[in-house]
């Protein structure tokens, strides 16, 4: 965890790890596999549009639907994030430009796009409940901190479709950041 270039953190890793926190000390970058492609594909690929869809349910079902309606058509599509037996970094290796990338995140990953200070161009967020807390340690503001790095880091272009719900949340969590909201539609 010291003199390397980057280290990898899965997700799930809990959030009071001494290697992680060893890493950082030591000016070792911290990534996540899913914010790392979205890194890289910004940077290299300017037209694929990134969709990033989270909740504490409905997460699969959405990103299945979005990337099913993509296909119809005729798109290009990707799936990533959190689906079961996809990894996100071979996906660099498909993914052209003009390309839409859809993926599934949740609140763990989301971390990593904290750390990099991106989001997905286009954010979804489906609902927000009480899940997780033995990791969270009973925290919902700070559950709620992981699952908002979906639209935090948005360009002013970014859209961010949510529940009433949500948005009420997130109008809360935005006050005193520097984070604007636009408007309800």
């Amino acid at each position: 965890f010291e003199n390397r270039d980057f280290i990898l953190k899965a997700a799930g890793v809990p959030l009071d790890s001494e290697y992680i926190a060893h890493a950082r000390a030591s000016n070792v970058p911290v990534y996540m596999s899913a914010a790392l492609v979205c890194d890289i594909v910004m940077k290299e690929l300017p037209n694929v549009v990134i969709i990033g869809v989270t909740g504490t349910r409905g997460k699969s079902t959405t990103t299945e639907m979005i990337a099913h309606i993509l296909r119809e058509n005729g798109s290009r599509v990707h799936c990533g994030g959190n689906i079961r037996g996809v990894a996100n970094l071979p996906l660099l290796d498909d993914i052209e430009d003009g390309d839409f990338l859809v993926l599934e995140l949740d609140s763990w990953q989301l971390q990593g796009f904290g750390d990099m200070k991106i989001s997905p161009h286009i954010a979804v967020f489906t609902s927000f409940m009480d899940d997780h807390m033995n990791y969270y340690k009973n925290d919902m503001d700070a559950y709620f901190a992981d699952k908002a790095q979906i639209f935090m880091h948005q360009e002013e272009s970014g859209v961010f479709i949510t529940t009433q719900e949500v948005f009420e949340r997130a109008k809360e969590f935005a006050r005193g950041k520097r984070i604007t909201l636009g408007q309800e539609v």
